[in-house]
């Protein structure tokens, strides 16, 4: 499937300002936090919801396309960076940034998987 056909469909899904293509705004998802890691995404697609991402991932799995998945982009070992061939979709889940009630009793918190735990 041709870039400009995904890039629409994904575009029905999240909004076409959360499909990015241009290189200039696809490069910091392009990279890691500490620079060791590039790669160049085809699409990145930013979901603002669960039932956003499984519609994504539908769309991408229809049309053959890889994935790679970013939370916060804050891993050491490149495995949210995309290949250098730019032939994967970047699902970035920075919009999933929701924080739950913190649970003093037990130290825990429900957070959403773009959530960055230390900016």
């Amino acid at each position: 499937m041709d870039t400009d056909r995904l890039a629409q469909q994904l575009s029905a899904v999240v909004g076409p300002d959360h499909v990015l293509g241009d290189p200039a705004l696809c490069a910091s998802y392009e990279t890691d936090f500490t620079g060791r890691y590039r790669g160049r995404a085809r699409l990145v697609v930013r979901p603002a919801d669960t039932a956003q991402v499984a519609q994504v991932l539908r769309c991408c799995h229809a049309a053959g396309v890889p994935v790679v998945t970013q939370g916060g982009n804050t891993g050491l070992v490149g495995g949210s960076v995309p290949t250098p061939d730019g032939g994967e979709v970047v699902l970035s889940l920075r919009r999933l940034d929701g924080i739950g009630a913190v649970d003093t009793a037990v130290g825990q918190v429900t957070v959403g998987a773009g959530v960055v735990l230390k900016p």
